[in-house]
């Protein structure tokens, strides 16, 4: 009765990392487990001696302090990179969106991860770089400050302006605006030609219109009911998905005799386990070894795509082990 009433009063007092060790102690007990510092040790036996009936707390308790996080942050060709180690996957996830809200995610590379032993409080993020104007400086610095704040870290905020490549880039400005006053550019000739071709193409597709919509209807039947298998967390295709990319091959170089013109995207999704980064790598590289079995199986390599995904193009769920299977798939569509 002791021993259950002396466990119960320290769970209920945040303490529930001590066991409580009574057996041929009499009304004696021994506390045993890890603490986080002293003073959580001294009030687990402090919390014992007041249970009704304890008459001695012995301790073979160990303090082990949590490590406080250490975050850096960097600002490079136009993007914050992040790295560190936080405590748990929540707390990465609100720290990245409280910056997205105010930088875009398109301008966070998230290499945060979560570690056993970390703080959830306390602790340091380091911001540096240099920066091309006033105005992604003052954002970059208010986002940084109120996301530290939200996570109880202190922010050391060393970015500031590239004052030589702003007058650098300036100049670069004005002699390529005088130019282009006297002259149309070589490259401006060939990006007309560029978009004229692309016309061209649009058009010989729209009056293909028929035969690319069978195309696409084609390769959507050959993959019903089926999906393209890797090793898990890995780009490597399984045996078991050579026989249905072959039929792929099949009706991709069937479409593209019908249609030259035509392209194949090959698109990688992944389902929401695991970091936005992380998901987005793995799906590119599961499109690219799609695109590379395609290219050595007989596809012309100069009209196949490849892009990654991750996990934000869900078509089902990701609560659900049904829902999160339908999302990891790799999709083909004409263009």
């Amino acid at each position: 009765d002791i021993q259950a009433r002396t466990q119960q009063k320290l769970s209920s007092a945040n303490a529930a990392w001590s066991t409580v060790e009574i057996e041929k102690r009499g009304r004696d007990v021994l506390l045993t487990g890890t603490a986080t510092s002293d003073e959580a040790r001294d009030e687990a036996i402090k919390t014992a001696l007041g249970v009704n009936g304890v008459r001695i707390v012995d301790n073979n308790i160990t303090v082990k302090p949590l490590t406080l996080p250490s975050l850096q942050a960097r600002y490079e060709n136009g993007k914050y990179i992040l790295e560190g180690t936080l405590s748990s996957q929540k707390e990465i996830d609100d720290f990245v969106a409280a910056l997205a809200a105010q930088v875009g995610a398109e301008n966070i590379v998230n290499k945060l991860m979560v570690g056993d032993g970390y703080a959830n409080t306390g602790g340091a993020i380091t911001l540096a770089g240099m920066l091309m104007d006033h105005g992604t400086l003052d954002t970059g610095s208010a986002a940084f400050k109120a996301a530290a704040e939200a996570l109880g870290l202190s922010l050391t905020n060393n970015l500031s302006l590239d004052l030589e490549a702003i007058a650098a880039k300036k100049a670069e400005a004005e002699r390529a605006a005088a130019e282009a006053m006297s002259k149309q550019t070589d490259e401006e000739k060939a990006e007309a030609e560029r978009l004229a071709k692309e016309q061209r193409r649009a058009e010989r597709m729209a009056a293909a219109k028929v035969d690319v919509d069978a195309c696409q209807a084609k390769l959507n039947n050959t993959m019903t009911g089926k999906t393209i298998l890797f090793d898990t967390n890995k780009a490597n295709i399984q045996d078991a998905s050579f026989a249905l990319l072959t039929d792929i091959t099949t009706v991709i170089n069937e479409c593209h005799s019908k249609v030259p013109d035509s392209r194949i995207a090959v698109s990688g999704h992944t389902d929401s386990r695991g970091s936005d980064a992380y998901n987005m790598a793995l799906s590119q590289r599961r499109a690219d070894a799609v695109k590379t079995y395609l290219i050595g199986a007989g596809v012309d390599a100069s009209i196949v795509t490849s892009t990654g995904y991750g996990e934000t193009q869900a078509v089902a769920s990701n609560d659900t082990p049904e829902g999160r299977a339908k999302n990891r798939r790799i999709t083909f569509s004409v263009q």
